[in-house]
């Protein structure tokens, strides 16, 4: 009996915290971590880039905190998350310097932000503990882009 008034208890609570969900997201204050406000910079930047048309929509991740999420820890895995300006920079003049028809959408976004980062020389690889999804197509498309196979995971049709 006893658990039963508890439960009834806490459901109550949930529902008036539902309820007054208005007035109490006021007082939640946002959280001031700098690798969450750094992720928030770039999805910021990221999403301007397609609200302003420079990245074909279908290139939109399903998920962008997954996205910078991956991106930011690219930059920790290279020791350049002190450097995220930078990196955004490159990315946003690469983009803004082609035309969308040009951008390929035959890779992810992530690899072609891969891509230029490398062609830029923000990241060098291999990259130590950092495992890439590496495709045919990134690979026809970036021929420069120099790979060790023993460092990434090689994905074929053939395999």
């Amino acid at each position: 009996m006893r658990l039963a008034a508890q439960i009834k208890a806490n459901v109550e609570q949930l529902d008036t915290l539902i309820l007054a969900f208005e007035q109490t997201s006021l007082i939640i204050q946002e959280n001031n971590y700098p690798d969450i406000k750094i992720k928030r910079k770039l999805a910021s930047e990221i999403n301007k880039l397609f609200e302003n048309g420079k990245i074909p929509n279908e290139l939109q991740p399903k998920d962008m905190n997954r996205f910078c999420d991956n991106l930011y820890r690219l930059a920790v895995d290279v020791n350049k998350e002190n450097n995220i300006q930078e990196i955004i920079d490159k990315i946003k003049t690469e983009i803004n310097s082609t035309s969308s028809k040009k951008i390929p959408r035959s890779i992810s976004l992530f690899q072609y932000f891969f891509a230029i980062l490398i062609r830029n020389k923000i990241i060098e690889i291999p990259i130590k503990n950092y495992h890439c999804h590496i495709t045919e197509e990134l690979t026809t498309l970036y021929p420069d882009i120099q790979i060790d196979n023993n460092f990434i995971f090689l994905y074929s049709e053939d395999h």
